[in-house]
């Protein structure tokens, strides 16, 4: 398939501007090394727990920020002791699941090279 666009990256900008294009009747490919999505919002899992680095929490702060809040907000709930920051509490990267949920995304796939 020939795709508008072709987006390097499945972290959270990556999947934000990919699900602008898509609003926006265009076809887009995220292309992401990893074998999962979310980037920096990594969440692992160590027995029953899970364990959040690289972004343990999203705050209220920007425009972007409160509107992903929002959409997502069945999936976070408050963090306490901390005023305006919200954690998934099955591990952040739910929102990014979330998020890529429809989108065209090849994991495992190393761009190594960008021709004009």
């Amino acid at each position: 398939m020939v795709y508008d666009f072709a987006v390097v990256g499945a972290g959270l900008a990556g999947l934000s501007i990919a699900q602008q294009i898509q609003a926006q009747d265009g076809t887009v490919v995220l292309l992401d090394k990893s074998r999962g999505v979310g980037g920096r919002v990594a969440t692992r899992r160590l027995h029953e727990t899970h364990l959040d680095h690289g972004l343990p929490y999203f705050q209220a702060q920007g425009p972007y920020t409160r509107q992903l809040i929002e959409q997502y907000a069945h999936l976070l709930h408050p963090w306490p002791g901390k005023a305006g920051t919200y954690v998934a509490p099955g591990g952040n990267t739910a929102i990014a699941k979330a998020m890529a949920a429809d989108l065209t995304i090849h994991r495992h796939y190393c761009v190594t090279e960008i021709l004009l």
